[in-house]
């Protein structure tokens, strides 16, 4: 998957797309568009001394394909399903989390 360099610059993980907020939305479009579906994401904390972690609890979203589902509906919902958990942990949470940067780590479905 070939995100733009400009988001590719930002990711914080070079194995994983690791975007914060809202760069993370625009990632996943582009997925959308090229009919990338997601198992979901999980958000991942970097301190301002650069440091990277996780917090106390995983926070995040995961799905998989439904029975009678078809892959171009797994990849419009997966990517809907993602964009809607993260825009909403970002409105709610991200005012609780002023000393550390956000980033949102997606997972591709590999096909």
């Amino acid at each position: 998957m070939k995100l733009p360099e400009r988001l590719r610059s930002l990711s914080i993980l070079d194995a994983e797309i690791t975007l914060p907020y809202p760069e993370v939305l625009e990632a996943i479009e582009i997925l959308r568009l090229e009919n990338i579906g997601l198992l979901g994401w999980e958000l991942i904390l970097k301190g301002k001394d650069g440091r990277i972690s996780h917090p106390t609890t995983v926070v995040g979203y995961s799905t998989s394909f439904e029975d009678d589902e078809s892959y171009d509906d797994f990849v419009e919902r997966s990517t809907w399903n993602s964009k809607t958990t993260i825009e909403n942990f970002y409105k709610n949470e991200a005012e609780n989390h002023s000393n550390i940067e956000l980033y949102f780590c997606i997972t591709e479905n590999e096909t």
